[in-house]
């Protein structure tokens, strides 16, 4: 899956919520995430929570 056009707001995204890449357009490149991009797509989100409000994780146990 690829789709070139998204490339910039992809970096943009990258850098507005990155403390550590300086380079966006130097480390997320179209061929960074491989054939599995939907997988990388959904642990991101799921990442994001959890850097988000690690406090607020539920667990297996806790629910």
């Amino acid at each position: 899956m690829h789709f070139p056009e998204l490339l910039p707001d992809l970096h943009e995204e990258v850098a507005a919520h990155s403390h550590l890449c300086a380079d966006p357009e130097r480390a997320v490149v179209p061929a960074s995430f491989g054939q599995q991009v939907l997988a990388v797509a959904a642990g991101a989100v799921v990442l994001d929570a959890v850097y988000r409000r690690p406090m607020e994780l539920r667990t297996a146990r806790s629910a």
